[in-house]
């Protein structure tokens, strides 16, 4: 009987222990599911009087105008530039400034990934330069051409070849003529004939002038009294024969042509210009030549002249260079590469933002305490009793010089605006006023690599501290080797983001909610007594970046 007790109680025991777990298990799961439903109730009735209070509070948030991801939830200043934090609904963003197209806020570890480096706008010694192709040609202006004056026969040739090279004065053919025997005939018979005839004997002397006979030859012969049977035909200018018309014992016609002669050492270089940059080409400028025959050299010279007519077909301008050749390297017919370098600083659109740089700037030392004390070699403010002078740059004043020259006649220099005086009898050519700098002068640029060109507006984004990168709108001007020189909308000193733009680019269009995170600079001032609660139901967006914390510990500062 007792052993049946014993055993009854065992059962019981068992079921009242399975019970109580299953009974822990139904408490934990209603606690589980209806947690929040108990913690609302909670606070119903143990809400406190201050709970409006509490509430509005969390409607609402402070954030820096001028550093946007600093953001907290009680008013105060600003650690980074002690600005008082203005007051603005949460989630409700500012619109934007008119020159900002977006902002974005990135995370150290972010920028790491996607290796977004940032350049300082300086101010750069900018140069575009026009590449062309040149062909070379004889200079114009130094080419001759003999021709035969009165009929005969070449007797005698001095020339044998094409390219020969001669001098003013060197004989080029002899020519026998029974016109020209004939006159000098005439000649000694007027002279020999006494007075009275003197008319005559002028009239004979001019017309062996017309013929091509110098007047030394002329006395020569009126001293000698012997008629010469051939007339030397000599070279008129320096330089090499470019084409031979005749041979020993041809006859000859008046006005037949016999020798082409042409100086080469000036030649020209023809060159083409397109339109887009003509605005950038002047008279006077000086130029490179490089030609395929000899690498590694350099011919310099200067534009001579700008054609004043467009070709419709190739949208181009000729333009002739002048180059001096007097080691005789070049020839009339080769090809080779116009570089044609304009500095940016002396486009009338930039004057207003030139600078001078590189060796336009010098180290002086000067006190922080006492900005007059102003010293050209470190050392100790003597007003302060000991304190070290600091070293800073500051820019040369540029001694800018200007001469005037003759755009025909590049020799022809003066100081003072005038005529060239080689021009005057012919065309009466002004002076073009040049400037010189004693030292380099240089604009604000950005590197190519920062900007963003939709085709309608540029873009480049700069980094403000923090984290946080700007879509500014910019007006430049046109390259000029990897950097464009900058008109508008960023200053010397602003950092802008050299490498990694068109990532940053890309988030602020793929993700337009994080390139509008922040955006601020429209919050109000604190909230006064009896004053309305700001709204929060104009379906916010977030306030605080994804990949911050919730808290405001996570926005810095």
């Amino acid at each position: 009987m007792e052993e049946q007790h014993m055993t009854g109680r065992m059962w019981f025991q068992l079921i009242e222990v399975r019970l109580r777990f299953i009974g822990l298990l139904i408490l934990t799961g209603v606690l589980v599911g209806y947690w929040d439903t108990i913690v609302n109730y909670w606070q119903r009735f143990t809400r406190s009087a201050t709970a409006p209070a509490t509430i509005e509070q969390a409607q609402i948030e402070y954030f820096c105008p001028m550093h946007p991801n600093i953001i907290r939830a009680e008013m105060g200043n600003c650690p980074i530039c002690g600005m008082p934090l203005s007051k603005r609904a949460k989630g409700v963003a500012a619109a934007l400034p008119p020159e900002i197209t977006g902002r974005l806020f990135l995370s150290p570890y972010r920028i790491a990934m996607a290796g977004v480096r940032t350049e300082q706008i300086k101010y750069r010694p900018l140069v575009r330069e026009i590449e062309t192709v040149g062909e070379l040609v004889f200079d114009e202006r130094k080419l001759a051409r003999i021709s035969a004056r009165f009929p005969g026969r070449i007797d005698k040739l001095f020339v044998n070849f094409t390219g020969t090279g001669v001098k003013t004065g060197d004989p080029l053919a002899a020519i026998y003529s029974p016109a020209l025997i004939t006159t000098f005939e005439e000649l000694l018979a007027n002279q020999k004939g006494g007075h009275g005839l003197e008319g005559i004997t002028d009239s004979i002397k001019k017309k062996l002038i017309f013929w091509g006979v110098e007047q030394d030859q002329i006395d020569q012969v009126l001293k000698t009294g012997v008629a010469p049977n051939h007339l030397m035909i000599r070279s008129p200018i320096n330089g090499v024969v470019t084409k031979r018309s005749v041979v020993e014992g041809q006859y000859i016609e008046e006005g037949m042509n016999l020798f082409d002669l042409g100086n080469l050492n000036v030649v020209w270089v023809m060159s083409k210009v397109y339109e887009d940059d003509l605005a950038l080409v002047k008279i006077g400028q000086d130029v490179t030549f490089d030609s395929v025959s000899y690498p590694g050299a350099t011919f310099s010279g200067s534009i001579a002249y700008i054609d004043p007519v467009l070709e419709r077909d190739t949208r181009t301008v000729n333009v002739r260079i002048d180059l001096e050749n007097t080691a005789m390297k070049l020839r009339p017919g080769m090809y080779g590469t116009v570089r044609i370098q304009v500095p940016i600083s002396s486009l009338p659109e930039f004057r207003g933002l030139v600078e001078p740089v590189g060796s336009g700037t010098k180290s002086v030392w000067w006190c922080p305490m006492h900005p007059e004390m102003v010293h050209d070699q470190p050392g100790e403010c003597p007003k302060c009793g000991g304190m070290k002078l600091e070293e800073k740059k500051v820019a040369i004043q540029v001694e800018e010089k200007v001469f005037y020259s003759c755009p025909m006649h590049p020799d022809v220099v003066l100081d003072q605006p005038g005529k060239c005086a080689i021009c005057k009898p012919y065309m009466d050519m002004d002076l073009e006023p040049h400037s010189t700098a004693t030292m380099p002068l240089g604009i604000p640029a950005v590197p190519e690599t920062a900007v963003i060109d939709t085709g309608n507006r540029q873009i480049v984004y700069v980094d403000v501290g923090g984290g946080l990168f700007d879509g500014r709108l910019v007006s430049l001007g046109r390259r000029a080797g990897i950097y464009f020189p900058i008109l508008s909308g960023l200053k010397p000193g602003d950092n802008v983001v050299a490498h990694g733009s068109f990532l940053i680019d890309a988030e602020t269009r793929l993700n337009p909610a994080a390139g509008a995170t922040y955006v601020g600079a429209g919050g109000g001032p604190a909230k006064k007594s009896g004053e309305a609660p700001l709204p929060s139901t104009a379906q916010p967006q977030p306030s605080i970046p994804p990949s911050q914390p919730s808290g405001h510990q996570g926005h810095g500062g």
